[in-house]
């Protein structure tokens, strides 16, 4: 018999509203943790008088975990020029998970009462508190150290993420007995750069979304369709995707994209003004659902993002049959099946690559397949079973009464 633990995931108050990525994975481990354990979202807020209140958030349809929320169907179809025409009217409606989709529980002024076996801070950035969390074992969870290697890199300095994830970075090493990445890449970089002891540094093996426990088999039957994951950032190589498309736009029969904007208006204008492909759909606020069948429907994900602390789009394309064009970096290129292709950063050889991609025969099925066999939730599980009862209880016999926000 499974012995049973009780579980908090510590979220972010409005964690349904923000970080697709981040909420999709949150989701994929509460719905595996939660097969054999009673399993809670917790989060916190500080009145203006300083005091703490601490509460459970109860999803109240299954749809808000394994759909990507209450997420809609809006798609804004046409011409280049057409779609960003009707994006500047349609934007401003649009509606992500809100805070509506889940019930709220009142704990109390702190967690000592409920006595958690295990408590996982879900990110670095929300952390505002300094004394560990009252539980007999803590995690953190590590999705990249991009913010932190930015400030030293590039003009565009992201100060004030990177300060937040330095805060919960520093709080892990003092306060967790185990840090959990989501991939070997971001383990080694949490570890390299904040100087944490390998043996509390742990990677978990690539997880896809909930939403991809059942997917229908792969057809070979596909149009020349390419696909955009969530490309409005310019880390994803925003820039660069335009000319990438252009010269390999009498191939491409259908543009779709789907993901919200975090560029500025202005970039997201000139994408469009800048593309030249002539059918293009948008889904801003895709379900998993359109976006299982867009991946489905197309032949190519064209994926040059600069850094990623594992890639999602590229397991969800696979695991939909759907080739991949992606950069050759770490972590992306470990996640690449049979029929992938690397960016070169030079548009004219990328898009006669892409021209190719889509316009040759493909065993989708086998790619599918593949993906399949090569990314299992049960191995997933497994290995984080393995982290939170192996992990060294080095704060669990410390008194709790000291837990607070920082002011």
């Amino acid at each position: 018999m499974v012995d049973q633990k009780r579980i908090a995931f510590i979220v972010e108050p409005f964690f349904m509203c923000h970080h697709v990525g981040v909420r999709n994975y949150i989701y994929s481990l509460y719905t595996l943790l939660a097969r054999d354990n009673q399993v809670d979202f917790v989060s916190y807020y500080r009145t203006a008088a300083g005091r703490e209140h601490w509460y459970r958030l109860y999803p109240k349809r299954e749809s808000t975990i394994s759909g990507n929320g209450q997420a809609d169907d809006t798609v804004i179809r046409g011409t280049p020029r057409q779609v960003a025409k009707q994006a500047k009217r349609q934007l401003k409606a649009l509606r992500s998970t809100t805070p509506d989709d889940f019930y709220y529980s009142h704990i109390g002024s702190n967690l000592e009462i409920e006595d958690y076996d295990v408590a996982i801070v879900t990110n670095p950035w929300l952390v505002s508190f300094d004394k560990r969390i009252p539980c007999k074992k803590l995690l953190g969870m590590v999705y990249d150290t991009v913010p932190n290697e930015y400030v030293l890199s590039r003009d565009d300095k992201p100060f004030a993420f990177a300060s937040q994830h330095q805060k919960g970075f520093e709080y892990y090493k003092e306060h967790c007995d185990a840090l959990v990445a989501i991939s070997g890449k971001a383990a080694n970089d949490v570890q390299s750069l904040f100087k944490i002891d390998s043996a509390r540094v742990h990677s978990l093996p690539p997880v896809l979304p909930p939403a991809y426990c059942e997917v229908s088999g792969a057809s070979n039957a596909r149009a020349n369709q390419v696909i955009l994951a969530s490309p409005f950032d310019r880390r994803k190589g925003l820039a660069l995707m335009p000319a990438i498309l252009n010269e390999a736009k009498n191939s491409i029969h259908q543009l779709s994209i789907y993901g919200g904007i975090r560029c500025s208006r202005r970039e997201l204008a000139q994408f469009f003004k800048d593309l030249t492909v002539k059918n293009v759909e948008w889904y801003p606020n895709a379900t998993a659902g359109v976006v299982k069948q867009l991946f489905s429907a197309s032949k190519v994900l064209l994926f040059p993002s600069f850094d990623e602390g594992l890639g999602l789009p590229i397991l969800e394309s696979q695991f939909c049959g759907c080739r991949t064009l992606v950069r050759n970096k770490l972590p992306m290129n470990e996640l690449v099946g049979m029929g992938h292709s690397f960016v070169t950063d030079d548009p004219k050889l990328d898009g006669k690559l892409l021209s190719q991609m889509v316009s040759e025969p493909f065993d989708h099925q086998e790619l599918q397949n593949w993906a399949v066999s090569k990314f299992s939730y049960e191995g997933v599980l497994n290995k984080l079973n393995g982290i939170i009862s192996n992990c060294q209880e080095t704060q669990a016999a410390v008194p709790h009464r000291a837990f607070g926000l920082v002011g």
